[in-house]
């Protein structure tokens, strides 16, 4: 009876998960639109130079600017105070950017709290604007997020292409901590368009299908945009404002299968939207990985190596490490960053979604000014990559070589034993994803 392939397992074990890391970036274009607030400033005028077009002033005593108290990552957010009550329907102060070239499908992300609320009155916080020329001449909404303090709740409007505006109500969570809010706009300019919403990764309202025929997606509106009755007092925080194609990122997870009795199981970390697809890192940054101790992360397949973050590439939508699950009867696995909303799983994939609770607001443990973490490659047997691209080449040779062994090998072609040859074992010590080309 012949000997186990043992050569094949080896192969299987070390390149696989690596392959399906490399394998798993999506060519993917930048954010249309990105403000992480962190120049702490807003206007093409300012210095430094802001990300939004223009500032539409439209009543008194409401301000809107950048301010360290209003940062939800990093050194600066957006803080919007109101301290005036007005009757009637209108505008009031928001901030402006304007898409040139058309899209189909686009997402617009935020984080928000409202840590003062005098419980008057309803807004529209964030708008995907219309171009002029569509259903409403003047440029309506494509969609729009909105909360109302009587009754409490949030929800999702926007008009179809018969010029109708539709707004579907839904339950929002405290207001006063932070959340995650998305709204995703697919199919623009077709009959069978659908708008959604999810808070904190969940969903939360859907119109579809929606007949959006001559609409066009022309830009955002951020802030106060307009209310029913403008009798809201109080303070809005936004933080990390996005308008990117679909799918876009929300969530961070973690895979380890268990594989036998396997003491050491490959573990995929991964970016998914909040309908559950693969979505593209915007920006590098550095997750940290928490699990039930004993149990712990590790860079190498050997688990010898611990960890407790791993590295995303923007463009990347997967990052790899190796888990020890040890004695820790069902361990929780966890991935956290503080732009993203955190699952638990425990140990064979079960997820527990955390959704975005309180902890999502946790303060930044990164680099200063909130600027992306960034984990270079380190690669143990001496080489180095100091590039995503370098970084590459340098785990193509990790995998290519680390399977042999520091022992005797044995041929599966008729059995012969081999010479004993020193083992080339070149492990990876600091794992990051790779965009796409």
């Amino acid at each position: 009876m012949r000997d186990r392939p043992e050569w094949r397992w080896r192969v299987a074990k070390h390149f696989v998960p690596w392959a399906l890391v490399l394998l798993s970036g999506v060519a993917q274009a930048q954010p249309l639109f990105a403000d992480d607030v962190e120049s702490g400033t807003l206007l093409p005028g300012d210095t430094p130079p802001g990300r939004w077009d223009s500032y539409v002033q439209a009543t008194l005593l409401n301000t809107l600017q950048p301010s360290m108290l209003a940062a939800h990552r990093g050194s600066y957010g957006i803080r919007q105070v109101d301290d005036r009550a007005v009757t009637g329907a209108g505008d009031e102060n928001h901030l402006v950017w304007r898409q040139a070239s058309p899209v189909m499908s686009v997402g617009l992300r935020f984080w928000l709290r409202v840590p003062v609320n005098n419980l008057g009155g309803s807004l529209f916080v964030g708008t995907l604007l219309d171009a002029p020329g569509g259903p409403v001449p003047g440029g309506g909404q494509v969609a729009t997020v909105g909360l109302s303090n009587a009754p409490a709740g949030a929800g999702l409007g926007g008009f179809d292409a018969t010029g109708l505006y539709q707004y579907d109500r839904t339950p929002a969570p405290d207001a006063s901590v932070w959340h995650l809010y998305e709204v995703a706009v697919d199919r623009i300019g077709n009959p069978l368009g659908t708008r959604a919403l999810y808070i904190d990764g969940r969903l939360s309202a859907r119109r579809a299908p929606l007949d959006m025929t001559g609409q066009s997606f022309a830009g955002v509106n951020l802030g106060e945009y307009y209310a029913d009755e403008r009798t809201f007092m109080g303070t809005l925080d936004f933080d990390d404002i996005r308008v990117e194609g679909l799918p876009q990122a929300s969530t961070l997870t973690v895979t380890a299968t268990p594989v036998g009795s396997s003491p050491c199981v490959p573990a995929i970390i991964g970016l998914v939207s909040s309908d559950g697809r693969p979505a593209p890192a915007p920006y590098d940054f550095i997750a940290t990985l928490e699990a039930t101790a004993p149990a712990g992360f590790h860079s190498n397949a050997d688990c010898s190596a611990p960890v407790t973050a791993v590295s995303f590439a923007a463009g990347g939508t997967q990052a790899l490490a190796y888990f020890a699950p040890g004695v820790a009867a069902q361990p929780v696995l966890r991935a956290r960053f503080v732009d993203f909303l955190t699952t638990d799983a425990t140990y064979g994939g079960t997820v527990i979604p955390d959704g975005g609770a309180p902890d999502a607001g946790a303060p930044d443990a990164g680099p200063p000014n909130g600027a992306p973490g960034r984990l270079d490659y380190a690669v143990g047997c001496g080489c180095g990559a100091s590039s995503p691209s370098e970084g590459v080449v340098a785990v193509l040779v990790t995998m290519l070589f680390s399977f042999c062994a520091t022992r005797p090998s044995r041929s599966t072609l008729g059995q012969k034993p081999m010479a004993q040859v020193p083992a080339m074992h070149c492990e990876v010590s600091a794992l990051r994803s790779t965009p796409a080309a």
